[in-house]
């Protein structure tokens, strides 16, 4: 299988996207209007793509941890979610 492009992904609104970027610049994916989409939906979802590398690692280290590791699993979890929903901090 192979690896995916570099992370971290952001969103980048170009004409015609929003686009997902990998680290080195190239966009990966363009988040095409769908019939009775609206735009918000597309940047949405354009921000769930871009967390992905986020999530997993979020996900990886909780897999790996002990309960005493936990809560910097947790608050890398939460930052994921909010750059997943538009709202980083």
């Amino acid at each position: 299988m192979g690896k995916p492009s570099p992370g971290p992904w952001i969103v980048a609104d170009i004409i015609g996207g929003p686009y997902v970027v990998c680290a080195n610049n190239y966009a990966i994916a363009q988040i095409v209007k769908m019939p009775g989409e609206f735009a918000e939906e597309r940047s949405a979802n354009a921000r769930v793509m871009a967390a992905a590398w986020e999530l997993l690692d979020a996900a990886k280290y909780l897999s790996e941890i002990e309960a005493a590791a936990l809560k910097r699993g947790y608050d890398a979890l939460d930052a994921a979610i909010a750059k997943a929903e538009g709202r980083e901090t």
